[in-house]
Parts: structure tokens; sequence; C-alpha cells
């Protein structure tokens, strides 16, 4: 009636091959089982016998894709646009996911399969913006479970708007400086961007 246990540490690998019961093999990746095995001897013989086993679930990586988007590609200066930015959980398990745009973030705890979440942040374009210059947008997406929690797995997208020239316009007269009543008379005007 007495008992003696013994203790196995193992790196888990959810791709590892391990011994059935039937002395066959089985694979990854869910579960894994591990076998206990033990014989005992005595003057009387020999006996073993073997667990039914012990299955360890394989849990999934984190995996995230994103895509971002502005819904203005070019804009005036002080304008307004939104970039936008659609992490999608492309794991095989729930997740967490922060979408970062620039120095912006949001948190979207516990996305399932194949779920999308979508952060917009609203920016406003500088007065002094050189005309045909690009304002780059950084954005990205950390997923993170309780198999890869810090630094988790990242994807990343870049995004920009162009800015556009505010409207400038010249115009100059040309007429006769003086004329009598009943002249005919030409007068032009010309006007440069």
């Amino acid at each position: 009636g007495e008992s003696v246990t013994h203790s196995e540490t193992f790196v888990h690998d959810c791709d590892a091959v391990v011994p059935t019961a039937d002395g066959g093999e089985a694979a990854g990746p869910a579960p894994v089982v591990y076998f206990a095995s033990a014989t005992a001897t005595n003057s009387c013989g020999e006996a073993s016998d073997m667990s039914d086993g012990c299955p360890v679930e394989c849990l999934p990586e984190p995996c995230v894709e994103l895509v971002c988007d502005v819904d203005k590609p070019e804009v005036c200066p002080d304008e307004e646009y939104t970039v936008t930015a659609t992490a999608t959980n492309c794991s095989e398990g729930i997740e967490d996911i922060t979408i970062y745009i620039d120095g912006e973030f949001k948190l979207f705890e516990n996305v399932a399969v194949g779920a999308e979440v979508t952060f917009e942040w609203t920016f406003t374009a500088p007065t002094d913006c050189e005309p045909y210059s690009t304002i780059p947008h950084n954005t990205r997406a950390v997923a993170t479970n309780v198999c890869n929690d810090d630094p988790g797995v990242e994807d990343t997208c870049d995004v920009a708007v162009t800015c556009l020239p505010e409207p400038c316009v010249e115009v100059t007269c040309d007429a006769p400086a003086a004329a009598c009543e009943g002249d005919e008379i030409t007068v032009s005007g010309t006007a440069i961007n």
C-alpha cells in the first residue's frame, strides 16, 4: 500500500512526439499526452503498468494582423483628418490587442478568434504645412496572451497624408492711363497662381 512518486520536468513542446499507451507515437499540437509507467519487482516476479495518460493542452501563441487607412490622403493646412487602424486576431485563441497610432493607444481585452478591433484618432494638419510634404503616422498592434504576455507579437502599418498648398492668386490690371468720353478702351486683367 505504500506509494513512491517520481517527477520529471519537461519543456512543453506542442510539436513533440510522445509515446502512447499502446506503444505507438502521438504528435502535437493539442493536447500532448504524457504517460507514467512503473515496474514492480519482488521474489514472486515482476509487474508493469502504464497510466492512461496526462493530457496537457497546447495553448496558441498570439497573432495579429494590422491594416491602416486615412480618410483624407490630401489635406489643407489646419484641416482635420482621421487615421484608422484595424487589427485582426489571427491566433487560435482569445488575446488582448493594443493598437497604437503615433503616441495614442487603446487596449482591447479578450478579442475573439478572427475578430477585428478598430482604433481611430483625429489629427489637424499644421498651419505652416509645407506644400506637397507628407505627414507620416506610425501605427502598430501588439497582441498578448498567457503564452506571450511580454513583449507579445506585433504588426505595423504606416500611413501618410500630403499637405496641399493654400490657394494663392495675384491679379494685375492693364488699362490706358487716360481716355476721352466715348473712347473705346481695353481693360485686361491677369491672374497669376
